[in-house]
């Protein structure tokens, strides 16, 4: 919550010392859905992005962006703790039409996977620490919308479908390379 907090006071802090820029920094929390490997043992921690526009008029805007995310293991089936870090470069087309802003991004996904934990049946008593690390990357396109709420802060929707490269050993499925993210979050043009 503190976290939070302090986003929001920064972005208003931004706010305040910009002038007409052409860059927007966003906060949103990912929730993983449908049937897939992600949304049955993930839960959306939080994700920031930021956004440049290279070229703006008054019907669209043509940019770059970066999507910065971590999604956690639950405790349901996996004993270990796994964070999911994944970076998100992109492309985007945004559309104005009055409040609102629809956009598509299109890129490239990199889910790195960290995994640490401690195994009590390897090892006795004290268990034997485990670290695996492995990254899976795959196309992105997110579709979303903005709706602008006051004086350059908005409120976001947007969808993330993500085709993950499967490799070896990992079977090639749907249930493991489709990646679905519904984030919601709020943001400020700086």
């Amino acid at each position: 919550m503190k976290r939070t907090l302090f986003f929001i006071l920064l972005l208003v802090l931004f706010k305040g010392f910009s002038q007409d820029s052409k860059f927007t920094v966003g906060l949103n929390h990912p929730i993983p859905f449908d049937h897939n490997f992600i949304n049955d043992f993930y839960n959306g921690v939080i994700d920031t992005e930021f956004n440049y526009k290279a070229y703006k008029n008054s019907v669209l805007s043509l940019g770059l962006a970066l999507n910065v995310g971590v999604l956690k293991s639950d405790d349901s089936v996996i004993e270990f703790n796994i964070k999911s870090y994944v970076i998100q470069p992109k492309i985007f087309v945004e559309f104005n039409v009055l409040k609102f802003n629809p956009y598509l991004r299109l890129g490239y996904s990199s889910m790195i996977f960290k995994t640490k934990g401690r195994d009590d049946k390897i090892g006795g008593h004290y268990g034997v620490a485990m670290s695996f690390n492995n990254t899976q990357s795959g196309l992105n396109i997110n579709p979303g919308l903005k709706y602008n709420i006051y004086n350059g802060f908005f409120v976001q929707a947007q969808y993330d479908y993500i085709l993950l490269e499967v490799e070896k050993p990992i079977v090639n499925s749907r249930y493991n390379g489709a990646v679905h993210i519904i984030k919601i979050g709020l943001g400020v043009n700086i």
